[in-house]
């Protein structure tokens, strides 16, 4: 009996620490609306499997990729000519996300998840 009980809680415990290594990614996953640092009010939508659309209220739209490792996001845009990236420090407190440059690109004041 006691065996069992100790491979339940054995087996449990790796679901449980497997699940945690998947929160950062998952926690980003929704949509986004904010402006950026020229006051256009942008939306990204994150989804599953690192895929992204990005609107702005100018009318531009795209698809794109993303990738989260840590505290870091980088996200490119499929109408972007050349295969640059932006890349963030991100920050998510309830349910508002923060986003500082790495590599210059524009900024974003805090982001609201609709």
């Amino acid at each position: 009996m006691k065996k069992v009980f100790l491979s339940l809680i054995t087996i449990c415990s790796i679901f449980l620490l497997v699940g945690c290594n998947n929160n950062k990614k998952h926690e980003i996953i929704g949509t986004w609306e904010g402006k950026n640092d020229t006051n256009v009010l942008i939306t990204i939508e994150f989804k599953e499997k690192g895929k992204l659309n990005y609107k702005s209220e100018r009318g531009f739209e795209s698809n794109g990729k993303y990738t989260v490792k840590d505290n870091k996001l980088s996200f490119s845009l499929d109408k972007w000519e050349d295969d640059s990236k932006q890349e963030f420090e991100y920050k998510i407190i309830d349910n508002k996300l923060s986003l500082t440059p790495l590599n210059g690109g524009s900024y974003f004041n805090e982001m609201i998840k609709k």
